[in-house]
């Protein structure tokens, strides 16, 4: 019961309210203005009428932030304001700024001849685009680009609620934009039935001062964007047509019939690959990984040890060599040097192979040491580092080494001064 007490004590207050907040009489009621009051925005040649975007001139007078569009930063573009001439009035300007950005990404174009059209016209404001690109072909931004430069310079440049100015089009530097009056001593807006052509009107004096402003801020890979995009635009459309071409014939392809019946073979086929083609592999290829740094090392240190090893012998053989230079050649007596000749029982004669004798050392004084000769010899099989040892030994015991080495073996000589047999 309380509750429905509640609820109708509320509807009595919202009533109440109403009442109160509603106009007395019709005469206390501000009317909006009719669209006669505006004055009329006419779009430019190609562009869509304000009944098919469901628009009036007042709602474009109206909505002054449509779309809650906003100028670029004056540090991205270049606009330049016009002071000292002919300026036209900011509403009228910003009416066509918000027919342009309902438009969104429709195509604003400027032919390449004549290379200027007005896109919007509102009592004496016009916006017009300029065709800066010079080479014969028409440019294209999207109308939303065209209104952001147009904001731009009614933010820019207006003063006193006048406004007189231009810069280049957002996102495509071949192409101005342009806010300026229609009735001026540069230009003459024409209604769009009748002849010339309004954009014929434009001095070429102001289109050669927009292109070499223009110039001065066009970035030459901006020149090749729209080579770029034509040509990916054919190669679309091209790989379109073929495929085009083919679809009729993949319908009636047998191949879906076949994969179907080749289904089993296909999933056996991946369950044997990976089973015996790609788990090993992955498993040799972590293994490998893993044991990167121990093969590392282990090949570092056998190319060390062999380095060092050569490093050794060739040092142990230059050292054998210098030692075998500089010591002098073993004195022999001439009749040892002399084959002796034998006469056997039967009167021949024969050659006799020297003998070896093996002679004691005795020094008996300390000024015959010098002239006492330690012939160090290297039988067959022993390494040539014994031989280095045994010259080395003989220069502690104060003896003189003398290296022989005969043709098939090695000849032990002793020579001395002081001999004691």
């Amino acid at each position: 019961m309380m509750f429905f007490r509640s609820l109708a004590l509320c509807f009595l207050v919202s009533a109440l309210t109403c009442i109160i907040a509603a106009p007395a009489t019709s005469e206390d009621a501000k009317l909006p203005p009719t669209d006669s009051e505006y004055p009329e925005v006419i779009p430019g040649p190609g562009l869509p009428s304000l009944e098919s975007l469901g628009l009036t001139s007042a709602d474009l007078y109206r909505n002054r932030t449509m779309n809650a569009l906003s100028s670029r930063n004056e540090d991205d573009y270049i606009i330049y304001c016009l002071t000292g001439g002919a300026t036209t009035s900011v509403s009228t300007a910003q009416a066509c700024i918000n027919y342009l950005s309902s438009l969104g990404t429709g195509d604003c174009m400027v032919p390449a001849n004549p290379d200027v059209i007005t896109f919007c016209s509102s009592g004496q404001s016009v916006i017009c685009g300029t065709n800066v690109w010079g080479n014969g072909q028409a440019v294209h931004s999207w109308c939303s680009d065209v209104a952001v430069t147009a904001q731009s310079i009614v933010d820019l440049c207006q003063t006193n609620g006048q406004v007189d100015g231009y810069g280049q089009a957002a996102e495509n530097s071949n192409m101005l934009g342009y806010v300026a009056l229609a009735i001026n001593h540069d230009f003459k807006l024409y209604p769009m039935s009748l002849t010339p052509n309004p954009a014929t009107e434009f001095s070429s004096s102001t289109i050669e001062n927009f292109s070499a402003q223009a110039s001065e801020f066009t970035a030459p890979i901006l020149r090749v964007i729209p080579y770029i995009t034509f040509a990916s635009s054919v190669v679309r459309t091209t790989f379109a047509f073929i495929w085009s071409l083919f679809r009729p014939f993949l319908r009636l392809s047998p191949l879906p019939i076949i994969l179907y019946v080749l289904g089993p073979v296909i999933v056996f086929v991946d369950i044997f690959t990976t089973v015996f083609i790609r788990a090993p592999y992955n498993i040799i290829v972590y293994l490998l990984e893993a044991l990167y740094p121990l093969y590392v090392f282990c090949g570092v240190a056998c190319i060390t040890g062999v380095i060092l090893g050569l490093s050794a012998r060739i040092i142990s053989r230059l050292i054998v060599a210098a030692m075998s230079a500089e010591e002098e050649p073993p004195h022999m007596d001439e009749n040892e040097d002399e084959p002796r000749l034998d006469s056997d029982l039967k009167g021949k004669g024969r050659q006799r192979e020297p003998e070896r004798v093996r002679v004691k050392v005795k020094v008996e004084s300390e000024s015959a040491i010098s002239s006492v000769r330690i012939a160090c010899q290297m039988p067959p099989g022993i390494h040539t580092l014994s031989t280095l040892l045994c010259g080395l030994v003989a220069t502690m015991k104060h003896y003189k080494p003398t290296f022989l080495i005969p043709e098939s073996y090695f000849v032990q000589r002793v020579n001395h001064t002081p001999m004691d047999r």
